[in-house]
């Protein structure tokens, strides 16, 4: 089995895992899915650093399930299983904090966000992590030059007028949108190849 990294399938990221306990395999599994995690748990309405605790703890316990054979594939996708832990740890905490406040768990716990609204969270964050890897592909293993990709990153990303773009470099507003229209094209490719590492199906 190749070693696990950014573009390895959650499929095949999962059977590293359950095959040994390789800090490699952790650290890829930790880098993906930890980000996301933490946007749950604050969803729950706990602070960063109990969010940073909740979503490590989450993936330890998952991890053990998988290992011992608790998580079955076939029956449901992988954030439905991973959600479900993230929200039993997160109620558990909110529990604690408010014993220790001395107030009753009863209120904070019934206005937390349903499932649905924790599937959301995770749907926007994995777009959004999805996203970064790919601008982070196209940056360091692009065919575009620096000026390129400052171009683009100004006018596409930043909102800035074309016009200033092309007076800042010393190039034609045509130019502009025509360097901006071939790293999108190419940045588009990049966002589907990276959602198909998230996918559960296929090989590394």
């Amino acid at each position: 089995m190749s070693l696990p990294s950014r573009t390895t399938t959650t499929t095949a990221l999962l059977d590293a895992l359950c095959a040994s306990e390789d800090g490699g395999t952790w650290s890829v599994f930790v880098a993906r899915y930890e980000p996301i995690l933490r946007a749950v748990a604050s969803r729950l309405g706990l602070g960063s650093d109990d969010a940073a605790d909740i979503a490590q703890q989450t993936l330890l316990e998952f991890v053990r399930d998988m290992r011992g054979g608790k998580y079955d594939r076939s029956r449901g996708r992988l954030r439905t299983w991973i959600i479900a832990i993230a929200e039993h740890r997160g109620r558990d905490l909110l529990r604690r904090i408010a014993l220790r406040r001395g107030e009753t768990s009863d209120t904070t716990l019934a206005t937390l966000p349903d499932r649905a609204a924790l599937e959301q969270v995770w749907e926007d964050e994995e777009r959004k992590s999805i996203a970064q890897d790919a601008w982070h592909t196209l940056r360091e293993n692009s065919q575009f030059d620096d000026r390129t990709l400052r171009i683009f990153e100004l006018v596409a990303l930043r909102g800035v007028p074309a016009s200033a773009a092309a007076s800042e470099f010393g190039v034609s507003e045509q130019n502009v949108y025509v360097l901006k229209h071939r790293v999108a094209r190419r940045l588009r490719e990049l966002v589907d190849e990276v959602s198909r590492t998230y996918q559960e199906g296929g090989a590394a």
